[in-house]
């Protein structure tokens, strides 16, 4: 139930049933998953969380280069963030510069978040720092679709550069350790 494998890895696999309006979909019950089905259009009907499924065809779809992470094709994530951007009317115009994620993780938190924001902000960009764990998905989608800029450490805070337009730039920042 990782934000980062669910977006990146599960959904552009899904995309090939969710236009079908009859393949229903097993997953486990977590606030952001329903929320990207819901975005999706996939009614609670067509989910199923619990019990016992019994199935008369079941479909694994896998992008074998990129199974167990590393970096996955581009035209699937692509396609993944035309639909998503379609699905919630993201807005084209972009009305806020800078977004700079701050987690209060011990490993994945900027310490000195406060001077990066100010950096950005010397450099004539107004900048909104952003706890997008404490966001829904939409909230998280609406803020980004308008961004031109994302800053944040490594971790999944910055997948929500899918909802980012293309050619927008994003900084990720990594710890001293991080091999």
């Amino acid at each position: 139930s990782s934000y980062y494998h669910y977006v990146v890895e599960a959904l552009p696999r899904l995309m090939c049933w969710i236009d079908d309006g009859k393949s229903k979909i097993l997953t486990d019950t977590n606030s952001f998953i329903e929320q990207y089905l819901q975005i999706l259009g996939i009614g609670k009907d067509r989910i199923e969380s619990e019990g016992t499924v019994r199935v008369d065809r079941l479909y694994w779809p896998t992008y074998r280069p990129w199974l167990f992470c590393g970096e996955p094709p581009k035209e699937p994530i692509r396609e993944l963030s035309r639909r998503l951007r379609k699905a919630i009317g993201a807005s084209y115009i972009r009305d806020r510069s800078a977004i700079l994620s701050c987690r209060m993780y011990i490993n994945r938190d900027i310490v000195n978040h406060m001077e990066v924001g100010e950096e950005i902000c010397n450099m004539r960009c107004s900048t909104l720092m952003v706890q997008f764990y404490q966001l829904t998905v939409r909230e998280q989608a609406d803020f980004c679709s308008k961004a031109r800029l994302l800053v944040g450490a490594h971790g999944a805070d910055l997948t929500n550069m899918i909802w980012m337009q293309e050619g927008s730039t994003v900084v990720e920042i990594f710890t001293p350790d991080h091999p």
